[in-house]
């Protein structure tokens, strides 16, 4: 993402851009205020939203750790990014909060709705809640060819032991298939798990469903 200031040329940029694209990097040119603002809203905001669960969840009085082993993979996934660096998110949510701040307000009257939806017994307006976010998440693009990263996705059963990333990742690398992105997701700690494959377009995606399907292993799109 290229956020050029007033001063920058349409030669400049038009430079820098063909010099990205030719790394196979996918320019996207905005302003630096739309940037920090959609920013805030997709990558800030769930950080902090993740941090806050977490928050949330390990503060109850839980001697025995029941929490942390009944966490699956539901609660790791949206608190994964929890995880990321304090001291960096510490530092993003300060220097853009004139957009952050009117998002966490937002936040919190979504949770405040919620917490007034659920204390005055309204169950229809609670399944509102959760249909108004289905829709909303249902629309967000898998396999489409999006604006920012196009990328298809490849979903591969894989047993839990020693080399198995590696297997996938050599059998698609010795036949020129490029992963953009390898996710590991796992139901619970002790079942075997999947990966969840970002590849570049759809002759790749059923080219590496082929190669993997031969060798035993159960790949599909969902």
């Amino acid at each position: 993402i290229m956020t050029p200031q007033d001063n920058v040329s349409t030669d400049e940029l038009d430079t820098l851009s063909q010099l990205l694209a030719s790394t196979g990097a996918l320019p996207l040119v905005i302003s630096p205020e739309e940037h920090d603002e959609k920013v805030g809203a997709v990558s800030h905001l769930p950080h902090v939203a993740a941090a806050a669960l977490v928050n949330t969840i390990y503060g109850l009085d839980d001697p025995n750790s029941l929490t942390s082993r009944l966490a699956a993979g539901g609660f790791k996934d949206i608190t994964r990014i929890a995880s990321s660096n304090p001291k960096m998110w510490a530092h993003i949510s300060q220097i853009n909060k004139d957009h952050l701040l009117p998002l966490v307000n937002k936040l919190i009257g979504e949770l405040s709705s919620f917490k007034d939806r659920l204390k005055q017994d309204k169950p229809l307006a609670l399944e509102d809640f959760f249909h108004r976010a289905k829709l909303s998440r249902d629309h967000i693009p898998t396999r489409e060819n999006l604006y920012l990263l196009p990328f298809h996705e490849l979903y591969v059963d894989v047993e839990d032991r020693p080399g198995m990333i590696s297997l996938v990742t050599t059998i698609l690398g010795d036949n020129q298939v490029n992963i953009k992105n390898i996710r590991i997701i796992n139901s619970r700690e002790d079942q075997p798990g999947c990966l969840l494959l970002s590849l570049n377009d759809a002759q790749s995606l059923k080219k590496a469903k082929n190669l993997l399907t031969e060798i035993g292993l159960k790949a599909y799109i969902r």
